[in-house]
Protein backbone atom coordinates (compact mmCIF):
# COMPACT_ATOMS: atom_id res chain seq x y z
CA UNK A 1 0.00 0.00 0.00
CA UNK A 2 1.34 3.58 -1.00
CA UNK A 3 2.47 5.69 1.76
CA UNK A 4 -0.08 8.42 0.34
CA UNK A 5 -2.89 8.00 3.23
CA UNK A 6 -5.42 6.12 1.13
CA UNK A 7 -5.94 9.45 -1.10
CA UNK A 8 -7.62 7.31 -4.11
CA UNK A 9 -9.37 4.80 -1.95
CA UNK A 10 -13.06 4.31 -2.65
CA UNK A 11 -14.68 6.16 0.19
CA UNK A 12 -17.51 3.70 1.77
CA UNK A 13 -19.33 5.49 4.56
CA UNK A 14 -22.67 5.85 2.95
CA UNK A 15 -25.02 2.96 1.56
CA UNK A 16 -28.54 2.95 -0.18
CA UNK A 17 -31.33 3.44 2.25
CA UNK A 18 -33.27 1.04 0.72
CA UNK A 19 -33.66 -2.10 2.40
CA UNK A 20 -32.38 -4.21 -0.81
CA UNK A 21 -29.10 -3.15 0.46
CA UNK A 22 -28.60 -5.75 2.81
CA UNK A 23 -29.34 -8.14 -0.27
CA UNK A 24 -25.72 -6.35 -1.00
CA UNK A 25 -26.38 -8.27 -4.48
CA UNK A 26 -24.39 -7.31 -8.01
CA UNK A 27 -28.08 -7.06 -9.52
CA UNK A 28 -29.93 -5.06 -7.08
CA UNK A 29 -26.84 -2.44 -7.53
CA UNK A 30 -27.69 -1.81 -11.20
CA UNK A 31 -30.96 -1.78 -10.33
CA UNK A 32 -30.73 0.97 -8.92
CA UNK A 33 -27.75 2.54 -11.23
CA UNK A 34 -29.92 4.72 -13.43
CA UNK A 35 -32.20 6.11 -10.41
CA UNK A 36 -29.17 7.95 -8.30
CA UNK A 37 -25.74 10.00 -9.29
CA UNK A 38 -23.14 7.95 -11.39
CA UNK A 39 -20.92 8.79 -9.03
CA UNK A 40 -22.73 7.65 -6.29
CA UNK A 41 -23.11 4.54 -7.98
CA UNK A 42 -19.69 3.70 -9.43
CA UNK A 43 -18.92 4.05 -5.46
CA UNK A 44 -21.04 1.37 -4.66
CA UNK A 45 -20.16 -0.51 -7.33
CA UNK A 46 -16.27 0.07 -6.20
CA UNK A 47 -17.71 -1.08 -2.40
CA UNK A 48 -18.49 -4.40 -3.98
CA UNK A 49 -15.42 -5.03 -6.62
CA UNK A 50 -13.23 -7.33 -4.49
CA UNK A 51 -16.11 -9.82 -4.48
CA UNK A 52 -16.60 -9.53 -8.50
CA UNK A 53 -13.60 -9.21 -9.35
CA UNK A 54 -12.40 -11.70 -11.68
CA UNK A 55 -15.68 -13.78 -10.63
CA UNK A 56 -16.51 -15.68 -13.48
CA UNK A 57 -19.60 -17.48 -11.49
CA UNK A 58 -21.13 -14.37 -11.98
CA UNK A 59 -19.49 -12.19 -14.98
CA UNK A 60 -21.42 -11.07 -17.79
CA UNK A 61 -18.42 -12.27 -20.37
CA UNK A 62 -15.09 -13.36 -20.95
CA UNK A 63 -12.75 -10.85 -21.92
CA UNK A 64 -9.39 -11.48 -23.92
CA UNK A 65 -6.78 -8.62 -24.20
CA UNK A 66 -4.34 -9.74 -27.33
CA UNK A 67 -0.95 -9.77 -26.68
CA UNK A 68 -1.90 -10.24 -23.16
CA UNK A 69 -0.55 -14.46 -22.31
CA UNK A 70 -1.14 -16.47 -19.30
CA UNK A 71 1.13 -19.07 -17.57
CA UNK A 72 0.35 -21.82 -20.20
CA UNK A 73 0.89 -19.28 -23.40
CA UNK A 74 -2.87 -18.64 -23.76
CA UNK A 75 -4.96 -15.48 -23.88
CA UNK A 76 -5.27 -14.43 -20.37
CA UNK A 77 -9.19 -14.21 -20.13
CA UNK A 78 -10.62 -11.61 -17.37
CA UNK A 79 -14.04 -12.52 -16.53
CA UNK A 80 -15.63 -9.08 -16.34
CA UNK A 81 -19.52 -7.76 -15.58
CA UNK A 82 -20.55 -5.20 -17.58
CA UNK A 83 -21.87 -2.92 -14.79
CA UNK A 84 -18.29 -2.07 -13.57
CA UNK A 85 -16.91 -1.35 -17.28
CA UNK A 86 -20.04 0.28 -19.17
CA UNK A 87 -20.71 2.73 -16.19
CA UNK A 88 -16.82 3.77 -16.36
CA UNK A 89 -15.73 3.69 -20.03
CA UNK A 90 -17.32 4.62 -23.41
CA UNK A 91 -15.23 2.10 -25.24
CA UNK A 92 -16.72 -0.72 -23.27
CA UNK A 93 -20.23 1.18 -23.13
CA UNK A 94 -19.90 0.58 -27.00
CA UNK A 95 -19.02 -3.13 -26.50
CA UNK A 96 -21.03 -4.16 -24.34
CA UNK A 97 -24.30 -3.22 -26.76
CA UNK A 98 -22.54 -4.53 -29.38
CA UNK A 99 -22.79 -8.12 -27.43
CA UNK A 100 -26.03 -9.81 -27.73
CA UNK A 101 -25.64 -12.33 -25.01
CA UNK A 102 -24.05 -13.22 -21.52
CA UNK A 103 -21.32 -15.47 -21.41
CA UNK A 104 -20.23 -14.01 -24.34
CA UNK A 105 -15.87 -14.17 -25.49
CA UNK A 106 -14.95 -10.97 -25.96
CA UNK A 107 -11.41 -10.44 -27.67
CA UNK A 108 -10.01 -6.60 -27.78
CA UNK A 109 -6.59 -5.29 -28.72
CA UNK A 110 -5.92 -2.45 -26.78
CA UNK A 111 -2.66 0.05 -26.65
CA UNK A 112 -0.72 -1.33 -24.27
CA UNK A 113 -1.98 -5.04 -22.75
CA UNK A 114 0.89 -4.92 -19.90
CA UNK A 115 -1.21 -2.12 -18.45
CA UNK A 116 -4.66 -3.43 -18.30
CA UNK A 117 -5.10 -5.76 -15.50
CA UNK A 118 -4.20 -3.00 -12.99
CA UNK A 119 -6.79 -0.81 -14.53
CA UNK A 120 -9.30 -3.45 -14.45
CA UNK A 121 -8.98 -3.72 -11.28
CA UNK A 122 -9.45 -0.08 -10.35
CA UNK A 123 -12.25 -0.05 -12.34
CA UNK A 124 -13.33 -2.79 -9.96
CA UNK A 125 -12.71 -1.87 -6.79
CA UNK A 126 -11.66 2.04 -7.04
CA UNK A 127 -8.14 1.69 -5.14
CA UNK A 128 -6.73 4.17 -6.52
CA UNK A 129 -3.23 4.03 -4.33
CA UNK A 130 -2.86 0.84 -5.62
CA UNK A 131 -3.36 1.62 -9.21
CA UNK A 132 -0.93 4.55 -8.41
CA UNK A 133 1.53 2.02 -7.33
CA UNK A 134 1.57 0.12 -10.43
CA UNK A 135 2.70 2.77 -12.55
CA UNK A 136 6.01 3.16 -13.45
CA UNK A 137 8.39 5.35 -15.38
CA UNK A 138 8.47 2.58 -17.81
CA UNK A 139 4.88 1.95 -18.29
CA UNK A 140 3.31 5.25 -17.50
CA UNK A 141 2.62 6.40 -21.13
CA UNK A 142 1.00 2.82 -22.10
CA UNK A 143 -1.45 3.51 -19.00
CA UNK A 144 -1.87 6.91 -20.42
CA UNK A 145 -2.77 5.37 -23.99
CA UNK A 146 -5.09 3.14 -22.19
CA UNK A 147 -7.18 5.82 -20.36
CA UNK A 148 -7.88 7.25 -23.37
CA UNK A 149 -8.58 4.37 -25.53
CA UNK A 150 -11.37 3.37 -23.18
CA UNK A 151 -12.35 6.83 -22.51
CA UNK A 152 -12.08 6.59 -18.93
CA UNK A 153 -13.28 9.66 -16.53
CA UNK A 154 -11.44 12.18 -14.78
CA UNK A 155 -10.64 10.34 -11.62
CA UNK A 156 -8.04 7.83 -13.26
CA UNK A 157 -6.69 10.79 -15.34
CA UNK A 158 -6.42 12.37 -12.23
CA UNK A 159 -4.60 9.79 -10.38
CA UNK A 160 -2.31 9.19 -13.82
CA UNK A 161 -1.55 13.20 -13.56
CA UNK A 162 -0.27 12.62 -9.89
CA UNK A 163 1.87 10.16 -10.80
CA UNK A 164 3.00 12.43 -13.68
CA UNK A 165 3.61 15.31 -11.60
CA UNK A 166 5.20 13.53 -8.96
CA UNK A 167 7.83 11.36 -10.57
CA UNK A 168 7.44 11.70 -14.36
CA UNK A 169 8.38 15.82 -13.87
CA UNK A 170 11.16 14.97 -11.21
CA UNK A 171 13.02 12.23 -13.13
CA UNK A 172 12.99 14.75 -16.13
CA UNK A 173 13.98 17.46 -14.69
CA UNK A 174 16.46 15.66 -12.86
CA UNK A 175 18.32 14.55 -16.10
Amino acid sequence: MSSRNNRYFSDSDDSLSDSSESNNSFDRAFTYFNSIPSTYAIRTLHDMGDQYYQDRRTAYAELQIEGLYDNSGKLQSFYVHREYLVSQSEYFNKIFNDVGSENSLIKISIPSPDTFEPLLEYLYTGNGDKWYDSLSVDNYTGAYENIVFFGLGKDVMNIWMDFYNSTVDSVNSNA
